[in-house]
């Protein structure tokens, strides 16, 4: 089939378009549909690289279970629920190995006392400040269950309805509720004691943690440096902006920011494997 698929078409009519056999619509629906994928997966594992293995794995077995897609609800809700379903089985990240609790977060932030500070300008102190906040709120995140980080995520992250979030999950709204519940009272109840972004009582300050970043090898200065030199930062977060909202709103802003985006090497691969004969895979 050789018709052209308007760029503007709706996520339903590419997924309809890809089940007929046009590959067009279906790079173009991989492509819609990998920056939900890849933020899930980071909310989920963490690390960079373990998100990214995730997601192509989870972006490939939608485009292999694309033809039992019905229509009965939005072709984002149904990516969701094979997105999240493999989530649930992905190995432990290597981030989310070394978290064990709250506990664990609060000895690795203790310990910026014992390295010396670290040496860089004002416009590259604020640009590794910014990726330790990205990497803290990482962390704190994976110190919740993995059923608990899955029903924040969709709820406060992605903003799926209750109904929405316990048909993703194929649990009753119930047991979703309680899901969140726990999960976003655990977030809020640690952030406000302990990050300074959230109350500014707290002493932890992102700068302040660099070192302990860089001793951890968290962040690696070169290469995010030069990265952002490449790309700047995705991230909304301002000081000025957190003002604005109250505790429990800034807690569910930072987890919603985005400081990278969605690496372009994700589409790349996929499209290597629809280039294979992934599209065979729909018949």
């Amino acid at each position: 089939m050789d018709h052209k698929v308007p760029v503007a078409s709706d996520p339903n009519s590419l997924a309809r378009a890809a089940i007929a056999g046009e590959q067009t619509a279906l790079l173009k629906l991989v492509e819609l549909l990998r920056h939900d994928v890849f933020r899930l997966a980071m909310r989920m594992l963490g690390h960079p690289a373990d998100a990214e293995d995730a997601a192509q794995e989870a972006l490939i077995q939608i485009v292999k279970s694309l033809s039992s897609f019905r229509g009965e609800s939005s072709v984002r809700t149904w990516a969701f629920r094979i997105a999240c379903r493999h989530y649930m089985r992905f190995r432990a990240g290597r981030y989310e190995s070394m978290v064990e609790g709250f506990e664990s977060i609060d000895r690795v932030m203790a310990s910026y006392a014992t390295f010396p500070p670290a040496s860089f300008n004002e416009a590259e102190t604020r640009i590794l400040a910014e990726q330790v906040m990205s990497n803290c709120v990482s962390a704190i995140l994976l110190a919740l269950s993995r059923d608990e980080r899955i029903a924040y995520s969709l709820a406060e992250v992605f903003g799926f309805s209750g109904p929405e979030c316990a048909e993703i999950l194929d649990i009753d709204e119930a047991t979703f509720r309680k899901r969140l519940q726990r999960g976003r009272e655990a977030l809020e109840s640690y952030m406000k004691k302990s990050c300074g972004l959230v109350n500014a009582n707290n002493a932890c300050r992102c700068a302040r943690q660099i070192p302990v970043h860089l001793a951890y090898d968290f962040i690696r200065p070169d290469e995010l440096l030069a990265r952002r030199r490449a790309q700047p930062s995705k991230s909304a977060i301002t000081p000025e902006r957190l003002r604005e909202l109250s505790e429990i709103e800034r807690v569910a802003c930072l987890y919603r920011d985005d400081v990278d985006g969605t690496p372009d090497s994700l589409l790349e691969r996929v499209r290597e494997f629809i280039g294979r004969g992934g599209l065979a895979a729909l018949d």
